[in-house]
């Protein structure tokens, strides 16, 4: 788990028009590590009460659909750059644990002007969420 989280926070540029493009193969290997991460926090999954360090991560997208924030359970997105895609936590459930988004100051929207994290609203107390930047919003999921 700490090793897959490591991955996900090595550095990653998803614009395939840059300099250095990621290398063939390297979106799917992170939606992968995202869904087994996201399996594994189902409710009763054997991943729950544990510390996901996601700081200073890039996401393109990733879905959270259905995870149960359970008592010790933390997702830590403290500096997390989110672009273009969509990190989705619908139908999340939380009784306890936390999501740590401290900052969403690298968060841009992609051309379209669509948001980029969704949470349920209002946002429960257990996610720690500052206001977006003026050009991105939340939504209602």
């Amino acid at each position: 788990m700490d090793v897959l989280c490591a991955y996900i926070r090595m550095p990653y540029d998803p614009d395939p028009t840059s300099p250095s493009p990621p290398p063939p193969g390297e979106n799917e290997v992170r939606f992968t590590i995202i869904k087994l991460t996201s399996d594994h926090l189902q409710e009763g999954g054997p991943w729950a009460g544990n510390n996901f360090n996601f700081r200073g991560a890039t996401f393109d997208g990733g879905n959270f659909f259905k995870v149960a924030i359970g008592d010790g359970t933390i997702l830590d997105f403290t500096g997390a750059t989110f672009v273009r895609g969509m990190v989705s936590f619908m139908e999340a459930t939380f009784s306890g644990g936390a999501v740590k988004i401290v900052d969403l100051s690298n968060t841009k929207c992609d051309s379209y002007g669509k948001q980029v994290v969704f949470f349920p609203l209002p946002v429960p107390s257990q996610i720690n969420l500052p206001d977006p930047p003026p050009d991105c919003f939340l939504e209602d999921i």
